[in-house]
């Protein structure tokens, strides 16, 4: 479940800025799961021109080693951009 805290748009439809505080609730591995994060996003003519999202990534990363201990082989996996080509 996602928790939208705040949200604000503003700028015309050519270049418009979108910044957004969510709380995401969820159960990972059987366990209950709580992560905040912020989007950071602009749109020209309704199209993503920029995506920045900023999330506590220790919370993260302690749900992704229950996830690998639970089976997940994908969790223990090294992050997309750390991985040979």
């Amino acid at each position: 479940m996602f928790d939208v805290q705040r949200l604000v748009i503003g700028g015309p439809v050519w270049d418009q800025r979108i910044a957004a505080h969510v709380i995401i609730r969820s159960r990972v591995a059987g366990v209950p799961y709580e992560n905040q994060f912020a989007q950071f996003l602009t749109l020209c003519w309704g199209k993503v021109a920029e995506d920045l999202i900023l999330e506590d990534t220790a919370t993260w990363e302690a749900a992704s080693r229950r996830l690998a201990a639970a089976g997940n082989v994908e969790a223990a996996g090294l992050p997309l951009a750390a991985q040979p080509a």
